[in-house]
């Protein structure tokens, strides 16, 4: 699999101001298409993989966010 391929997936962070959830993925090529900076975090080669990894990201955000 190359990082080109739709199937591999990159886990994001959004800056605190875009009104988003801080963390989301989307696959590489479609990454390359946003329009606004993001951070990509890390590569998972499988949508489960990310999505996981965005839940915990979020939850720690969000635990964060209220302490």
């Amino acid at each position: 699999m190359s990082l080109d391929d739709g199937g591999v997936f990159v886990v994001l962070r959004w800056p605190a101001d875009a009104g988003l959830p801080r963390y989301s993925f989307a696959t590489v090529v479609h990454a390359t298409e946003l329009h606004m900076p993001v951070e990509r975090v890390q590569t998972c080669a499988t949508i489960e993989a990310a999505a996981a990894l965005v839940a915990r990201l979020n939850d720690a955000h969000e635990r964060e966010a209220a302490a």
